[in-house]
């Protein structure tokens, strides 16, 4: 949880890389949580990668009960990205 909330204010402070890094090792550290492959998919998103985004936030509604929605909203967001590239 520490890292992923690092993460957050890593991105709002627009340091990506940093924010990617520290979502992977969330990910690794707690692999079924859902809120480092939002974050890591935004982070992606925000780069350009939309391709890398797209994959991050199909994994992000394997662990989404309840949050189907936010990980559906955006999976679009990454569809429309990628259409722009």
């Amino acid at each position: 949880v520490v890292l992923t909330n690092r993460a957050a204010v890593l991105m709002m402070m627009q340091r990506f890389e940093d924010a990617i890094a520290d979502c992977q090792e969330a990910i690794k550290l707690q692999p079924t949580l859902m809120k480092p492959y939002l974050r890591l998919g935004r982070a992606y998103l925000t780069l350009g990668k939309a391709k890398e985004s797209m994959e991050i936030f199909h994994k992000a509604l394997q662990f989404s009960e309840t949050n189907e929605v936010v990980a559906s909203s955006c999976l679009r967001d990454a569809h429309e990205g990628l259409s722009l590239s």
